[in-house]
Protein backbone atom coordinates (compact mmCIF):
# COMPACT_ATOMS: atom_id res chain seq x y z
CA UNK A 1 0.00 0.00 0.00
CA UNK A 2 1.19 3.52 -0.98
CA UNK A 3 0.33 6.91 0.94
CA UNK A 4 -1.63 7.65 -2.64
CA UNK A 5 -3.85 4.44 -2.83
CA UNK A 6 -5.03 6.05 0.88
CA UNK A 7 -8.20 8.40 -0.24
CA UNK A 8 -11.15 10.26 2.21
CA UNK A 9 -13.81 7.15 2.73
CA UNK A 10 -16.53 7.11 4.99
CA UNK A 11 -18.50 3.60 4.95
CA UNK A 12 -20.71 2.88 8.11
CA UNK A 13 -22.52 -0.49 7.93
CA UNK A 14 -25.96 -0.97 9.46
CA UNK A 15 -26.11 -1.25 13.49
CA UNK A 16 -23.56 1.55 13.56
CA UNK A 17 -23.86 4.35 16.30
CA UNK A 18 -22.12 7.79 16.98
CA UNK A 19 -22.56 10.01 19.43
CA UNK A 20 -20.79 12.92 18.93
CA UNK A 21 -19.96 15.55 22.70
CA UNK A 22 -21.90 18.65 23.22
CA UNK A 23 -19.63 21.62 22.23
CA UNK A 24 -22.21 24.17 21.78
CA UNK A 25 -22.68 25.09 24.83
CA UNK A 26 -21.49 28.02 26.85
CA UNK A 27 -19.47 25.71 29.51
CA UNK A 28 -17.54 23.84 27.07
CA UNK A 29 -14.05 25.49 28.03
CA UNK A 30 -12.46 22.39 29.46
CA UNK A 31 -11.96 20.79 26.20
CA UNK A 32 -11.68 23.78 24.30
CA UNK A 33 -8.78 24.59 26.00
CA UNK A 34 -7.04 21.66 25.41
CA UNK A 35 -7.61 22.05 21.96
CA UNK A 36 -10.55 19.89 21.19
CA UNK A 37 -13.02 20.63 18.75
CA UNK A 38 -15.24 17.62 18.22
CA UNK A 39 -14.91 14.47 20.47
CA UNK A 40 -17.48 11.29 20.39
CA UNK A 41 -17.81 7.77 21.05
CA UNK A 42 -18.34 5.11 17.66
CA UNK A 43 -19.27 1.54 17.45
CA UNK A 44 -18.91 0.30 14.13
CA UNK A 45 -19.88 -3.39 12.75
CA UNK A 46 -18.01 -5.34 10.24
CA UNK A 47 -17.93 -3.73 6.57
CA UNK A 48 -17.04 0.00 8.07
CA UNK A 49 -14.21 1.64 6.48
CA UNK A 50 -12.89 5.00 7.56
CA UNK A 51 -10.15 6.74 5.57
CA UNK A 52 -8.67 10.18 5.62
CA UNK A 53 -5.55 11.71 3.04
CA UNK A 54 -4.83 14.57 4.60
CA UNK A 55 -6.42 15.82 7.47
CA UNK A 56 -5.65 19.42 8.96
CA UNK A 57 -6.25 18.22 12.52
CA UNK A 58 -4.81 15.61 15.47
CA UNK A 59 -6.52 12.43 16.62
CA UNK A 60 -6.32 11.25 19.77
CA UNK A 61 -8.22 7.45 19.72
CA UNK A 62 -8.73 5.05 22.86
CA UNK A 63 -10.60 1.22 22.04
CA UNK A 64 -12.96 0.65 24.29
CA UNK A 65 -13.97 -3.02 22.90
CA UNK A 66 -13.25 -4.86 20.04
CA UNK A 67 -10.49 -4.73 17.34
CA UNK A 68 -9.59 -3.24 13.98
CA UNK A 69 -7.33 -2.60 11.13
CA UNK A 70 -5.30 0.85 11.25
CA UNK A 71 -3.57 0.91 7.98
CA UNK A 72 -0.72 4.02 6.75
CA UNK A 73 1.14 4.37 3.75
CA UNK A 74 3.96 2.73 6.04
CA UNK A 75 2.59 0.23 8.53
CA UNK A 76 -0.42 -1.86 9.38
CA UNK A 77 -1.26 -2.06 12.82
CA UNK A 78 -3.95 -4.58 14.99
CA UNK A 79 -5.68 -1.96 17.51
CA UNK A 80 -7.27 -3.32 20.38
CA UNK A 81 -8.89 -3.02 23.84
CA UNK A 82 -7.07 -0.76 26.25
CA UNK A 83 -5.02 0.71 23.07
CA UNK A 84 -4.87 4.55 22.64
CA UNK A 85 -2.92 6.55 19.51
CA UNK A 86 -2.01 9.40 18.38
CA UNK A 87 -2.81 10.34 14.14
CA UNK A 88 -0.72 13.59 13.58
CA UNK A 89 -2.42 15.96 11.00
CA UNK A 90 -1.80 15.06 7.61
CA UNK A 91 -0.90 11.76 7.90
CA UNK A 92 -2.70 9.31 5.65
CA UNK A 93 -4.17 6.51 7.79
CA UNK A 94 -7.25 4.36 7.10
CA UNK A 95 -9.18 1.99 9.43
CA UNK A 96 -10.96 -1.19 8.60
CA UNK A 97 -13.44 -2.93 10.62
CA UNK A 98 -13.63 -6.87 10.27
CA UNK A 99 -16.14 -7.28 13.06
CA UNK A 100 -17.31 -4.71 15.78
CA UNK A 101 -15.08 -2.08 17.30
CA UNK A 102 -16.01 0.82 19.90
CA UNK A 103 -13.73 3.80 20.07
CA UNK A 104 -13.48 7.26 21.79
CA UNK A 105 -12.16 9.62 19.77
CA UNK A 106 -10.47 13.51 20.04
CA UNK A 107 -9.70 15.97 17.05
CA UNK A 108 -7.27 18.74 18.17
CA UNK A 109 -6.54 21.59 16.66
CA UNK A 110 -2.76 21.63 15.02
CA UNK A 111 -1.71 24.39 17.35
CA UNK A 112 -2.08 21.92 20.34
CA UNK A 113 -2.32 23.88 23.16
CA UNK A 114 -2.12 21.54 25.95
CA UNK A 115 1.17 20.51 23.95
CA UNK A 116 0.23 16.64 23.95
CA UNK A 117 3.27 16.17 21.69
CA UNK A 118 2.34 14.81 18.52
CA UNK A 119 4.86 13.96 15.87
CA UNK A 120 5.04 13.42 12.37
CA UNK A 121 3.78 9.83 12.87
CA UNK A 122 1.09 7.74 14.07
CA UNK A 123 2.07 6.48 17.80
CA UNK A 124 0.37 3.43 19.41
CA UNK A 125 0.59 2.90 23.33
CA UNK A 126 -0.77 -0.48 24.64
CA UNK A 127 -2.48 -2.17 27.68
CA UNK A 128 -4.01 1.55 29.12
CA UNK A 129 -6.42 1.98 31.25
CA UNK A 130 -8.43 3.96 29.62
CA UNK A 131 -12.02 3.14 31.56
CA UNK A 132 -12.90 6.25 33.80
CA UNK A 133 -11.93 8.60 30.87
CA UNK A 134 -14.34 6.55 28.60
CA UNK A 135 -16.96 6.62 31.24
CA UNK A 136 -17.03 10.07 31.96
CA UNK A 137 -17.59 10.40 27.80
CA UNK A 138 -20.33 8.24 28.20
CA UNK A 139 -22.16 9.49 31.48
CA UNK A 140 -21.78 13.16 29.93
CA UNK A 141 -22.99 11.68 26.62
CA UNK A 142 -25.83 10.97 28.66
CA UNK A 143 -26.26 14.07 30.57
CA UNK A 144 -26.57 16.19 27.46
CA UNK A 145 -29.76 14.48 26.84
CA UNK A 146 -31.54 14.93 29.91
CA UNK A 147 -33.40 18.09 30.81
CA UNK A 148 -32.75 17.01 34.68
CA UNK A 149 -31.73 19.58 36.88
CA UNK A 150 -28.96 20.67 37.42
CA UNK A 151 -27.70 19.44 33.84
CA UNK A 152 -25.38 22.44 33.02
CA UNK A 153 -23.14 21.95 36.21
CA UNK A 154 -22.92 18.42 35.83
CA UNK A 155 -22.02 18.83 32.39
CA UNK A 156 -19.35 20.79 32.84
CA UNK A 157 -17.74 19.04 36.10
CA UNK A 158 -17.90 15.80 33.40
CA UNK A 159 -16.00 18.08 30.82
CA UNK A 160 -13.42 18.67 33.65
CA UNK A 161 -13.03 15.04 34.73
CA UNK A 162 -12.91 14.06 30.47
CA UNK A 163 -9.65 16.74 29.89
CA UNK A 164 -7.78 15.84 32.84
CA UNK A 165 -8.56 11.90 32.40
CA UNK A 166 -7.54 12.56 29.01
CA UNK A 167 -4.15 14.72 30.11
CA UNK A 168 -3.59 11.64 32.62
CA UNK A 169 -3.55 8.97 29.50
CA UNK A 170 -1.57 11.24 27.36
CA UNK A 171 1.29 12.00 30.01
CA UNK A 172 1.75 9.01 31.34
CA UNK A 173 2.16 7.67 27.89
CA UNK A 174 4.94 10.56 27.00
CA UNK A 175 6.13 10.11 30.50
CA UNK A 176 6.81 6.41 29.42
CA UNK A 177 8.88 8.36 26.40
CA UNK A 178 10.89 10.30 28.57
CA UNK A 179 14.15 8.51 29.07
CA UNK A 180 14.58 7.88 25.37
CA UNK A 181 13.40 11.19 24.31
CA UNK A 182 16.41 12.22 27.14
CA UNK A 183 18.97 9.96 25.73
CA UNK A 184 18.20 11.48 21.97
CA UNK A 185 18.56 15.01 23.17
CA UNK A 186 21.96 13.96 24.63
CA UNK A 187 23.17 12.66 21.36
CA UNK A 188 22.05 15.67 19.53
CA UNK A 189 23.66 17.79 21.69
CA UNK A 190 26.79 15.85 21.45
CA UNK A 191 26.68 16.09 17.92
CA UNK A 192 26.03 19.94 18.53
CA UNK A 193 29.59 20.28 20.33
CA UNK A 194 31.38 18.17 17.86
CA UNK A 195 30.06 20.72 15.21
CA UNK A 196 29.40 24.37 16.45
CA UNK A 197 30.77 25.87 13.25
CA UNK A 198 27.66 24.05 11.66
CA UNK A 199 24.20 26.11 10.46
CA UNK A 200 22.06 24.77 13.02
CA UNK A 201 18.45 24.95 13.07
CA UNK A 202 14.54 24.04 14.74
CA UNK A 203 14.48 22.16 11.44
CA UNK A 204 17.10 19.96 10.60
CA UNK A 205 17.52 19.61 14.40
CA UNK A 206 13.68 18.04 14.65
CA UNK A 207 15.14 16.02 11.54
CA UNK A 208 17.76 14.82 12.68
CA UNK A 209 15.91 12.84 15.53
CA UNK A 210 13.00 12.22 13.13
CA UNK A 211 10.50 14.59 14.56
CA UNK A 212 8.24 17.72 13.24
CA UNK A 213 9.78 21.15 14.30
CA UNK A 214 6.48 21.31 16.52
CA UNK A 215 7.45 18.40 18.24
CA UNK A 216 10.77 18.80 18.41
CA UNK A 217 10.56 22.49 20.00
CA UNK A 218 7.69 20.99 22.83
CA UNK A 219 9.80 17.89 23.69
CA UNK A 220 13.38 20.30 24.18
CA UNK A 221 11.37 23.04 26.30
CA UNK A 222 9.86 19.94 28.27
CA UNK A 223 13.35 18.59 28.73
CA UNK A 224 15.76 20.95 28.96
CA UNK A 225 12.96 24.02 29.71
CA UNK A 226 14.59 26.26 27.67
CA UNK A 227 14.64 26.66 23.63
CA UNK A 228 16.84 24.32 21.64
CA UNK A 229 18.52 27.42 19.50
CA UNK A 230 19.13 28.81 23.23
CA UNK A 231 20.57 25.41 23.78
CA UNK A 232 23.15 25.63 20.71
CA UNK A 233 24.17 29.24 21.59
CA UNK A 234 24.88 28.41 25.17
CA UNK A 235 27.37 25.38 23.29
CA UNK A 236 28.78 27.57 21.15
CA UNK A 237 29.76 29.69 23.65
CA UNK A 238 31.03 27.40 25.67
CA UNK A 239 33.64 26.15 22.93
CA UNK A 240 34.37 29.89 22.23
CA UNK A 241 35.10 30.48 25.78
CA UNK A 242 37.39 27.40 25.16
CA UNK A 243 39.24 28.80 22.39
CA UNK A 244 39.57 32.47 23.37
CA UNK A 245 41.57 30.79 26.85
CA UNK A 246 43.48 28.51 24.77
CA UNK A 247 44.34 29.80 21.51
CA UNK A 248 45.52 33.28 20.10
CA UNK A 249 42.82 32.82 16.97
CA UNK A 250 41.46 36.69 16.37
CA UNK A 251 37.86 36.87 17.19
CA UNK A 252 36.48 36.82 13.69
CA UNK A 253 38.27 33.58 13.52
CA UNK A 254 36.62 32.36 16.72
CA UNK A 255 33.12 33.79 16.05
CA UNK A 256 33.41 31.81 12.44
CA UNK A 257 34.74 28.35 14.03
CA UNK A 258 31.26 28.50 16.48
CA UNK A 259 29.38 29.05 13.77
CA UNK A 260 28.90 33.27 13.40
CA UNK A 261 29.76 34.66 9.75
CA UNK A 262 29.49 38.25 11.63
CA UNK A 263 31.94 39.17 14.23
CA UNK A 264 29.41 41.66 15.81
CA UNK A 265 26.68 38.78 15.64
CA UNK A 266 29.33 36.75 17.69
CA UNK A 267 30.19 39.60 20.06
CA UNK A 268 25.98 40.11 20.94
CA UNK A 269 25.45 36.75 21.29
CA UNK A 270 28.85 36.18 23.77
CA UNK A 271 27.98 39.17 25.65
CA UNK A 272 23.99 37.74 25.81
CA UNK A 273 25.82 34.94 27.48
CA UNK A 274 28.91 35.13 29.52
CA UNK A 275 28.03 38.96 30.41
CA UNK A 276 31.36 40.33 28.80
CA UNK A 277 32.44 40.88 25.29
CA UNK A 278 34.62 38.57 23.54
CA UNK A 279 37.48 40.95 23.87
CA UNK A 280 36.69 42.12 27.50
CA UNK A 281 37.13 38.19 28.21
CA UNK A 282 40.28 37.68 26.74
CA UNK A 283 41.59 40.79 28.57
CA UNK A 284 40.25 39.42 31.56
CA UNK A 285 42.31 35.94 30.94
CA UNK A 286 45.18 37.45 30.36
CA UNK A 287 45.23 39.53 33.48
CA UNK A 288 44.96 36.11 35.45
CA UNK A 289 47.63 34.91 34.02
Amino acid sequence: MTKKSITDTTVFSAGCRERILQTETGWSDPLAERGISLAGLSQMHAGSTLARKDKTYHSILGCIEGECHLETGETDYLVKSGDLWFVPAHVPFRYRIDSFWEVAWFHITQNDPKHYGFGNRIELFHDLDTQDLFFAMDKYSLESTTNLPPSEPIGYALRLLIGAYLDRLVFSCREGELDARSRQLCSLWREVKEKPAFAWTTENMADNLGLSPGHFRTMVRTIEGETAMNMVTSIRMDHARVLIRQSDHKLSTVAHLVGYNSPFSFSRAFKRVVGVSPMDYRQSVREAD
